[in-house]
């Protein structure tokens, strides 16, 4: 018969510091249970040694569950916990999934089976939540979690301490931070593509102008010693003065385009800058209109004008000077846009508004090439041009469309088109119209 070994003094001391230790933590889990219950039950002067323990936990600024085994028993819940799982429900006692159903639903309990099984902690970080609500209205919450397992005095895990920190503000203020960062981006990014583009087209439209005054001013120059050393014959010198004025004409031409492009940039730098001014006064519309188109006839016999009127005088309230802006770049394009020897008809009229109000309607028809549709919705953006064979030829910014669209926006008024490829376009600039009466 086998003989017991006896246990050496020091196996014999380690032993009974284990004893001692799963006696006190199992003293100090009695008393904590006994805390529990007698929280629950509204019992706090019993409990006065831990009062300011208890004060404490109620308070912290975070919901702390201490779950007790693998059905996750809630042993203790501060304030906190008791006012995000809906009031004054004793929960204490019940296990988790019973306290909210949402729980199992969401996934949460599964992930406490596997910190009570694994004994590893989980950390998640702004977790979405949904919670119902006593009077059945739910609602969602972002939070941080924190599970971390508990043990007993022998290791072994007995249950699991959760942490909830709700986030839903931060979470909230960090995406519109993060939407207003993008954006910002974005339009940085666009500044830095349209810059690009301005220094390339500005540079090109700039460029051609003074090559061609420069071209212009040497056969001027060479025009005038043809002339002086020429013999005095006077059909000699009629062709040098027909040069010679030839010549003036196609830079004072040049020098307009040139003043042309540098006020629609002037323009465009208002504009962004939510600088342009507007100077309205009371006019005759229909007056502005006929000299308008006179001008333009008289400048460009190329084509063939049309005016068409409904009123023989239309006083209202506006900017001449930059409503007349806004027809030349309309009848500009429509010179620019349609082959010679087509009509160009530009029209007045008063009619209703989509909200019943009384706008003035001016258009500029075309028998020109035609919009795509696809182009259309791009047409009042700054810098866009229409790329085709018959508009390559066409020179320019790609900025009077947008300025005369933002001037028309300025008069509270609206722009659109009517167009068909091959068959011409229509530009209509609508305006708020209140008569005034006759000077």
């Amino acid at each position: 018969m086998s003989k017991t070994r006896e246990e050496t003094p020091k196996e014999s001391l380690d032993h009974l510091k284990l004893k001692v230790a799963e006696l006190e933590w199992e003293n100090a889990r009695l008393r904590a249970e006994q805390v529990a219950i007698c929280m629950a039950n509204g019992y706090v002067k019993t409990v006065l040694p831990y009062r300011h323990l208890y004060d404490l936990f109620m308070q912290v600024p975070a919901a702390i569950v201490v779950l007790e085994g693998r059905n996750h028993i809630v042993r203790l819940a501060n304030l906190l916990t008791r006012q995000i799982l809906g009031g004054e429900q004793d929960i204490i006692g019940l296990p988790l999934r019973k306290v909210t159903p949402e729980a199992e639903k969401q996934g949460f309990i599964t992930l406490l089976d596997q910190v009570y099984q694994t004994g590893k902690p989980y950390i998640g970080k702004e977790v979405p939540t949904q919670q119902t609500r006593p009077d059945g209205t739910v609602k969602e919450a972002t939070f941080n979690l924190i599970y971390l397992p508990w043990r007993d005095a022998r290791g072994k895990v007995a249950g699991v301490m959760t942490f909830a920190i709700e986030v839903t503000t931060q979470k909230e203020s960090t995406e519109t931070l993060y939407h207003e960062l993008q954006k910002a981006l974005h339009s940085q990014k666009e500044l830095d593509c349209l810059k690009d583009l301005f220094i390339s087209i500005t540079g090109h439209e700039l460029r051609t102008p003074l090559t061609t005054i420069k071209g212009y001013t040497q056969l001027v120059e060479r025009a005038i010693v043809k002339d002086t050393n020429a013999a005095p014959e006077r059909q000699n010198r009629r062709e040098g003065q027909d040069k010679i004025l030839r010549s003036t004409q196609n830079i004072l031409h040049q020098i307009n385009r040139m003043n042309e492009l540098v006020n629609q940039l002037l323009d465009f730098s208002h504009i962004q800058n939510q600088q342009l001014e507007l100077h309205s006064t009371e006019a005759d519309l229909v007056n502005l209109l006929k000299q308008i188109v006179e001008q333009q006839s008289l400048t460009h016999d190329t084509h063939k004008f049309k005016f068409q009127i409904q009123e023989e005088q239309l006083w209202a309230t506006f900017d001449p000077t930059r409503l007349e802006q806004v027809v030349d770049n309309l009848i500009g394009n429509a010179l620019k846009y349609s082959p010679p020897d087509t009509n160009i008809t530009v029209g007045v009229e008063c009619t209703s508004a989509p909200n019943n109000s009384t706008e003035v309607v001016i258009w500029v028809q075309d028998e020109g090439y035609g919009i795509q549709e696809e182009a259309q919705a791009h047409i009042f953006e700054r810098f866009y041009r229409i790329r085709t064979n018959e508009t390559n030829r066409v020179n320019g910014l790609g900025l009077g469309l947008y300025v005369s669209h933002e001037i028309v926006k300025a008069h509270k008024g609206r722009m659109w088109l009517n167009s068909k490829p091959g068959k011409g376009s229509t530009f209509y600039v609508a305006l708020p119209f209140t008569p005034c009466q006759l000077p």
